[in-house]
């Protein structure tokens, strides 16, 4: 994995990416903290936050994005896998800001949908509307492998 320090330089470069205008109302910025964030919602250690988008009244709009969740889950990968779940989770958060912005939620339903999808799979059953939040999660996804045990696979899981 690489350090917190390299991936503060890879998230800057793909800030660049983002349009000027994108960034409008959004006053804090982008933060990376070394944080490893496992979500509220998880039922075991296989679901962590990789980002935030936040408002708060005092100090306004901004993008929290988690290098521990990061490290957590794809620590093992690849640079390019790496740096892409980072963009993809980069975008995502300003998705959030720009619907924030129009008045609209839908990434809101699609992440809760998502994560209505983990907790009936994990629960086995049918479970009520979890609660609207604007961040994103990754997910640590169990698939069988060709000698039929079960290995532990990273895999992007929206919220």
């Amino acid at each position: 994995m690489i350090t917190i320090d390299e991936m503060q330089e890879m998230l800057e470069e793909i800030a660049e990416e983002v349009p000027e205008v994108f960034y409008e109302g959004l006053n804090g910025g982008i933060v990376l903290l070394p944080d490893r964030v496992l979500s509220p919602e998880a039922r075991h250690d296989d679901l962590y936050t990789l980002g935030e988008y936040i408002t708060d009244p005092v100090m306004g709009c901004y993008i929290v994005l988690y290098y521990g969740s990061f490290e957590a889950l794809f620590g093992q990968e690849p640079l390019e896998t790496l740096r892409a779940e980072l963009r993809e989770t980069l975008f995502h958060e300003f998705t959030h800001h720009l619907e924030g912005l129009a008045g609209e939620a839908g990434l809101d339903r699609k992440d809760a949908q998502e994560l209505r999808e983990y907790l009936e799979e994990e629960e086995g059953g049918w479970v009520s509307s979890p609660k609207l939040r604007n961040y994103h999660m990754g997910r640590k996804a169990k698939r069988n492998s060709p000698g039929g045990e079960t290995k532990a696979k990273k895999r992007p899981f929206w919220r």
